[in-house]
């Protein structure tokens, strides 16, 4: 079944994008396989720590503190090797599809009549081939595993947590709902920051292409000082959007852990 059939009651921008990833499904697979795994390992650790206080510690017995520390460091090696594999297999992975995704822009780019290219900046043109197409495939591709390593997590640890103490998960829970709050407002407005902030990026690029390919005119003009100066308003203007995102990424990424 095709990708946009199948998944029709997503955003029709972000079906094109799984178009690309489709058909690396079975390596992306092998990618939660291992992510899998590693979370798995990390979420025996509070049961370990529970037996090493009661069992080793209290108890004073040497022989279970030993072994318990010894479960500390294989599971500790086998978390890391997990999570080297998992890296190593989801980059390589990503810049396939990467690939794909700059070069499914790039042909369609040479079907476009030479009008396009007189209305359209060049460096546009370059920072959506080379910065933009590099967050829709991270979107695209880590959406999936992200959403899928995050919910085991989470029902690992919500399962760990009614298991050792269920009075503890109540009141970590009761403000979930302020948290949950806080990240969707502030995620929506993440949005328009991250969006004035590629335009900025676009200008800087735009203008240095620009300018650069037009040099010897800019010299023979004696117009150095005037394109520094504009160099200097874009650089202002990036800095001034770059430093908007990072309010409320801070915001974004901290309230609801408040």
């Amino acid at each position: 079944m095709p990708v946009r059939t199948r998944w029709a009651f997503l955003d029709p921008q972000f079906q094109r994008a799984l178009a690309h990833v489709a058909p690396y499904w079975r390596r992306l697979a092998l990618v939660v396989a291992l992510s899998l795994a590693s979370t798995a390992a990390s979420l025996v650790v509070p049961l370990l720590s529970r037996d090493l206080i009661d069992d080793a510690l209290l108890a004073g017995d040497r022989a279970v503190l030993l072994r318990m520390v010894a479960l500390f460091i294989g599971l500790t090696l086998l978390g890391f090797l997990l999570n080297v594999a998992s890296g190593l297999r989801y980059t390589r992975v990503s810049a396939d599809i990467l690939f794909d995704m700059r070069l499914d822009l790039y042909r369609h780019l040479q079907r476009l009549s030479p009008r396009f290219y007189a209305r359209t900046r060049l460096g546009d043109i370059v920072s959506r081939l080379n910065n933009d197409i590099g967050e829709i495939q991270r979107v695209a591709a880590e959406a999936a595993l992200s959403w899928i390593g995050n919910l085991l997590f989470l029902a690992g640890s919500v399962g760990m947590m009614i298991w050792l103490d269920v009075r503890l998960f109540l009141a970590g829970i009761a403000v979930l709902p302020l948290s949950v709050w806080a990240l969707v407002v502030y995620r929506r407005r993440l949005e328009g920051r991250v969006a004035a902030f590629r335009e900025r990026s676009a200008d800087i690029g735009s203008f240095l292409i620009e300018t650069l390919s037009a040099m010897k005119l800019v010299v023979a003009a004696n117009a150095q000082g005037r394109e520094a100066a504009r160099f200097r308003d874009r650089n202002r203007a990036f800095i001034g959007a770059l430093m908007a995102m990072q309010r409320v990424t801070y915001l974004a990424g901290g309230l609801p852990g408040v």
